[in-house]
């Protein structure tokens, strides 16, 4: 990132409203900034490529003020039209058709409560899309027309189709509390009727569709943990079952992910992974012969992580993460135009697609990196033609955030490794936090993390290591870490932090590790491990006892669950694996932890059963260690709240600084 590009920054949308204070600002910044909340929330390419909206807000003490700003796709740098919405809570923005622009407004209602305590105060979140026409002067409420049908419903927001061909309707899914289950809708956009399509059933959460007919059926078990896919090709009119497959904490389909509608009727792209094959690759799908075609698109030595689509749901290219976002493109004269891009931004940035106009001539980039927090621009092809939005958090400019360096490790047994170092602005020998990512089956890659900066703005070098059992780089790495929890992942961390410390670059008298979900597990893990190793643990939500986690998966999801089968390959079978699983717990060697323990679980967590933290906290008690526990009421394991996050980074941030000083 340069300075100069950031001077093109400020001179677009955000700088009228960027606080003078703000942009004067130096210095490492603040855990306030880092998590304070975008100024730029959203843009949106209309379909035709005319015209970019632009969702800003503005917050200044008590007071909000939500904004579109809307521009000529013709002449972006010229007279902008604003429409002021005024203290609302906006979401998101997306054309529904060239002349009217959807905003998904969210609200939160204070309700009654009944339950075995009695009745109390709660709460709900109520969602709406509202149609506005670009002059503003016409605002229509979605599905408006039967009151008493949606009177109280809170799930008004979902956009299934947004239906290109179709001149004026987009297709919704609703849930309908007669029938308890979720109906699919077509929805005028410039009257907000609506016109019942389908009925779900009673597992139905979501569908499939291709140019507004449904041609998928998603059923879910009660957590959402494991789905049932419905198939349904034209001309038939029952629903038949394709696969029963687990959803993971990223809400992906393990094996079978749709990401784009096929050229012909019946044709789905699907990322899928088949028998003996290493990566993931997308390839056609007939619902009809149930059968897959050659595969479009693969890479050697990375999964596909996404597909990029139009409006109408086709491909344009897959994405991959390798150390930053890559795209293989479906239509190959794109990519020279991506690439341009990316050299204009010093690939320093994941230069993300957001949309893409009809003719495939004007798109619009969102970019972020460890420097760069979020930034928008508008591409014209034709005319060559980069231009900046603005930023995000136009407060945290380049000079005062963390780069990130990538590691290339070897493992001790020669596995080929990969970590992320943020390096803090500080000079000489830092401390340094160990922050193994969760799933285990995500990865970390160079890009913003807000925790990473929130830790570095401290003085203190962040590393961040792709153990083998991270997802994205095939089906062998992944699987390598299958039933080694306790052994060859914790044996990475161990090794990438030993090529970090031979660097002399760290005060190795001051390492901590910290992690959130299996991130929490290998960090309790590591300090059984290597006790020496650690001033300070945190762990978050994390995993202490695998046969307890294991029982109580079993318990919420049923034997023959695919989530609980995949936690068996994952962990351990509990039938001939006791002992495996006794020596990865660990809370059941809480003794051979020699530093402080900072745990952390929110009271609502339904992915990592809160009672895992109260075992390892009552065992770290009985061995007579430094212990210290903190619930979060009505957090779960994702999707905080700010105020949530700002709770738990500034619960651990100020542990770190008593442990590392």
């Amino acid at each position: 990132m340069t300075l100069n590009r950031r001077a093109l920054l400020a001179a677009g949308l955000a700088a009228p409203f960027v606080p003078a204070l703000a942009r004067a600002a130096s210095g490492p910044p603040s855990l306030y900034e880092i998590l304070k909340e975008p100024e730029i929330l959203d843009a949106a390419l209309s379909p035709s490529g005319g015209d970019i909206a632009v969702l800003a807000e503005r917050i200044e003490g008590s007071s909000r003020t939500t904004y579109l700003s809307l521009l000529n796709g013709a002449d972006p740098a010229g007279a902008q039209r604003r429409l002021d919405l005024g203290d609302v809570d906006i979401e998101r923005i997306a054309f529904a058709k060239n002349d009217r622009l959807l905003v998904w407004v969210k609200k939160e209602v204070k309700i009654m409560v009944s339950g075995p305590a009695g009745r109390g105060d709660g709460s709900v979140i109520v969602r709406r899309v509202v149609s506005i026409s670009l002059d503003g002067k016409v605002t229509t409420p979605l599905l408006s027309d039967d009151k008493r049908a949606f009177k109280g419903n809170p799930y008004l927001g979902a956009v299934v189709d947004f239906m290109p061909a179709d001149p004026k309707r987009v297709l919704m899914k609703v849930p309908d509390f007669n029938r308890g289950a979720w109906a699919l809708y077509h929805v005028d956009v410039y009257s907000g009727a609506s016109e019942r399509v389908e009925l779900g059933g009673d597992a139905t959460f979501d569908w499939f569709s291709q140019d507004g007919v449904p041609v998928l059926r998603y059923d879910s078990n009660a957590r959402g943990t494991a789905v049932s896919i419905f198939g349904r090709a034209p001309g038939e009119t029952a629903w038949s079952l394709l696969r029963n497959v687990r959803r993971d904490e990223q809400g992906r389909l393990d094996g079978f992910q749709p990401v784009a509608v096929g050229a012909a009727p019946g044709v789905i792209l699907v990322a899928a992974r088949l028998e003996g094959e290493a990566t993931t690759a997308v390839r056609p799908f007939d619902l009809k012969t149930r059968q897959f075609g050659a595969e479009t698109v693969r890479r050697a030595q990375h999964d596909v992580e996404r597909a990029v689509t139009d409006q109408g749901g086709r491909m344009i290219a897959a994405a991959y993460i390798d150390d930053r976002l890559t795209y293989e493109f479906v239509e190959p004269g794109l990519k020279t135009h991506h690439k341009a891009v990316d050299g204009f931004l010093d690939k320093q940035c994941n230069v993300e697609l957001r949309t893409i106009d009809t003719a495939r001539n004007r798109m619009l980039f969102r970019a972020d990196g460890p420097r760069e927090p979020g930034a928008w621009f508008f591409y014209d092809k034709a005319a060559q033609k980069l231009e900046p939005l603005g930023a995000e958090r136009p407060w945290l400019t380049a000079d005062r955030l963390a780069p990130m360096e990538v590691l290339k490790v070897a493992a001790r047994d020669g596995q080929a490794l990969t970590a992320y170092l943020t390096v803090p602005l500080a000079a000489g020998p830092r401390p340094l936090v160990v922050m193994p990512h969760g799933g285990p089956e995500a990865r970390d890659h160079y890009a913003w993390d807000d925790w990473a900066q929130a830790l570095a703005a401290k003085g203190w070098m962040v590393l961040q290591p792709n153990f083998r059992g991270s997802q994205g780089y095939g089906r062998a790495f992944m699987e390598a870490g299958r039933r080694h929890w306790g052994d060859l992942m914790q044996q990475d961390v161990e090794d990438c932090l030993a090529a970090v410390l031979a660097t002399g670059r760290i005060d190795k008298g001051r390492v901590a590790i910290m992690g959130a979900s299996y991130g929490g597990y290998a960090a309790l893990m590591g300090a059984v491990r290597t006790p020496a190793a650690y001033r300070g643990v945190v762990s978050i939500a994390g995993d202490a006892d695998l046969p307890a986690s294991l029982a109580w998966t079993r318990e919420q999801e049923g034997e023959g669950s695919p989530a609980y089968a995949y936690w068996k390959l994952a962990m351990g079978d509990p039938a001939g694996d006791g002992a495996l699983l006794a020596a990865a717990s660990p809370a059941r060697r809480a003794g051979e932890i020699a530093a402080p323990v900072l745990l952390i679980h929110g009271d609502k967590d339904d992915i990592v059963d809160p009672r895992q933290s109260k075992i390892m906290r009552d065992a770290l008690k009985a061995a007579k260690r430094n212990v210290d526990y903190l619930e979060v009421k009505d957090m779960g394991h994702r999707d905080w709240t700010p105020q949530q996050s700002m709770t738990v980074l500034s619960k651990a941030i100020g542990f770190l600084e008593g442990v590392l000083k």
